[in-house]
């Protein structure tokens, strides 16, 4: 599966515990791992650190740096990838440009209708910037993380007008 991840919200995270149920095998790749700027507020790292506080520790965990070269990006990302039975992914961008590669599924098809949990990424970054409430939207782990490594007070500070 390729998102972001900024930050590992419950949506993304019943989806992975749907893909781990019903995957052989499971690589996580982070998407524009290169990039810092309001919409990208953590390190690849941190990102990573995410994660792993919901994944097994033998599912690979690939930092995928945007080229600014959407045919480069995708043959590259294939050939770390290899063969794999399809690509998970919510962005249209990833998928319009991978299919060439694999057959590409939403990520909804791997949560149950009532388990799913509507949130994005952008949506916990607003609620930062505009100083709201923000943990709803997170497990328990990812906010412990997120405060004790002073990551909302950074995005604030660097991000926020």
């Amino acid at each position: 599966m390729v998102a972001r991840w900024k930050p590992l919200h419950l949506g993304q995270q019943r989806v992975l515990e749907g893909l781990l149920k019903h995957c052989r095998h499971l690589t996580v790749g982070i998407g524009s791992a290169n990039r810092y700027n309001c919409d990208n507020p953590f390190r690849a790292s941190e990102s990573e650190a995410m994660l792993r506080l919901v994944l097994p520790e033998q599912v690979p965990i690939l930092h995928l740096d945007d080229l600014d070269n959407p045919p480069r990006w995708a043959a590259q990302l294939a050939s770390r990838l290899g063969p794999q039975d399809a690509l998970v992914t919510a962005n249209p961008w990833v998928r319009e440009w991978m299919e060439p590669y694999y057959p590409v599924i939403h990520p909804v098809h791997f949560v149950p209708t009532r388990q799913r949990i509507a949130v994005e990424g952008k949506m916990v970054r607003a609620a930062w910037q505009n100083q709201q409430a923000w943990e709803q939207w997170v497990s328990p782990q990812v906010a412990e993380y997120l405060h004790s490594h002073g990551l909302v007070e950074r995005f604030r500070s660097e991000f926020a007008s």
